[in-house]
């Protein structure tokens, strides 16, 4: 019986995509929300579907909380790296990833963004870029402060951090219609 030595963690390595003439993506976290957990496999089978994301919508909480209108970014995620084996220096155990964004709508969210800082290991996340939406593989935490600045031009918001670790960045989407809508459920 022989045996071998593998030497590489080799994996098939998709095509890369070049295009000259292809569309560019404009920045900007414009709209964000949380998937709840019950519903991510729901979402995540068909996610440039609109149904999918108005059903999820209509169930509140439970489903999709779409939060259509915000300004924000996602900073460079921090790469975690570990000491090699062998003649490797080191691997890479995934990102840390973290989001931060502004919510407008104050007056009314103060019991919300307090329940959902609570609701650990509950909800992915989702942003929106220009054309895109960005889903996460991860469950994430969900830290929101409100923001009061010593100016008296200034808006009185809500400053939401959003962070998870993964190995993936989140893939993009097409971003359906009913992500720029604010949408009640009836209770």
């Amino acid at each position: 019986m022989a045996g071998y030595y593998p030497d590489t963690c080799d994996q098939d390595i998709g095509a890369h995509s070049c295009d000259a003439c292809a569309v560019r993506e404009l920045g900007r976290i414009r709209g964000a929300g949380f998937i709840h957990s019950d519903y991510y496999d729901t979402l995540i089978a068909d996610p440039e579907n609109e149904t999918v994301w108005a059903n999820g919508i209509a169930l509140g909480s439970n489903g999709i909380i779409n939060i259509p209108e915000t300004e924000g970014s996602l900073g460079e995620p921090a790469e975690a790296v570990r000491t090699g084996f062998g003649d490797v220096p080191e691997f890479l155990l995934g990102f840390d990833f973290a989001v931060t964004f502004n919510d407008p709508n104050f007056l009314q969210n103060c019991d919300f963004w307090n329940s959902i800082n609570n609701a650990r290991g509950t909800y992915y996340f989702y942003y929106r870029s220009e054309t895109q939406t960005y889903i996460t593989d991860k469950k994430v935490t969900v830290i929101a402060k409100q923001i009061i600045e010593n100016d008296d031009k200034s808006l009185v918001l809500w400053k939401v951090d959003v962070k998870w670790r993964g190995f993936n960045n989140p893939c993009n989407y097409e971003t359906v219609e009913t992500l720029r809508n604010c949408y009640i459920p009836e209770t």
